[in-house]
Formats: structure tokens, sequence, C-alpha cells
């Protein structure tokens, strides 16, 4: 399946295996990104050092 970035699928495959190919559009990704400012709105800072606690039992 090919989703855009607002989420609309693009094209699909059949009920069989196969291979699909899409080519992006940067003018899409930067209106999508200009429409849902996700990472604009984002307040706390990513920090991949930051490990999930594991669970005792």
């Amino acid at each position: 399946m090919v989703v855009d970035p607002l989420g609309t699928v693009r094209d699909r495959l059949g009920d069989r295996p196969g291979l699909l190919w899409a080519i992006a559009d940067r003018e899409e990704l930067a209106e999508a990104r200009r429409a849902l400012p996700v990472l604009a709105n984002r307040r706390f800072r990513v920090d991949p050092s930051i490990r999930p606690l594991k669970e005792t039992a």
C-alpha cells in the first residue's frame, strides 16, 4: 500500500503478493508539513540515550 503524508491511500496491491513502487513528491511533503506542523509543536527534546525502564516481575 502507498499512503501519502496526509494518510490518503494512493495505490495498493491486490490480494496477491507483489511489488509496488511510488515516487515521493517533495512539494507534497512540504505542504503536509505546513498543514500538520507536529514537529514544530513538539514540547520535549528527543534524547536517543534515554532507554525505556526494564519491567520487573
